[in-house]
């Protein structure tokens, strides 16, 4: 396994989808009263094709483990991801009130 590719893999999502809800935020603010900010197309795209890259990449740091040591892996970083995902995206909906649920 190697260490700094993980660890470089974990941090595309865990840098990149801040960074990515902080760019649509700020595209709201800027924008008129009605503004939407970042277009659902390109806001899913740019969600998916993170854990996407992320998921390779970490799959690529697994060289040299055991089948069922990378499918642990993969299943256990896809659930920290996804917690991660819901958690960080419902606080930015909630916050920035762009949906009163």
């Amino acid at each position: 396994m190697n260490k700094k590719k993980f660890i470089t893999a974990v941090l595309i999502w865990f840098l990149g989808l801040p960074l990515g809800i902080a760019l649509s935020y700020g595209l709201r603010v800027v924008g008129d009263f009605h503004s939407l900010g970042m277009p659902e197309l390109v806001w899913f795209t740019m969600h998916i094709s993170l854990y996407i890259v992320s998921v390779v990449a970490i799959y690529i740091s697994l060289q040299g483990v055991t089948l069922m040591n990378k499918l642990l892996t993969m299943v256990t970083m896809s659930l920290i991801y996804a917690i991660t995902y819901f958690g960080v995206t419902w606080f930015y909906i909630i916050e920035s009130n762009v949906d009163s649920m």
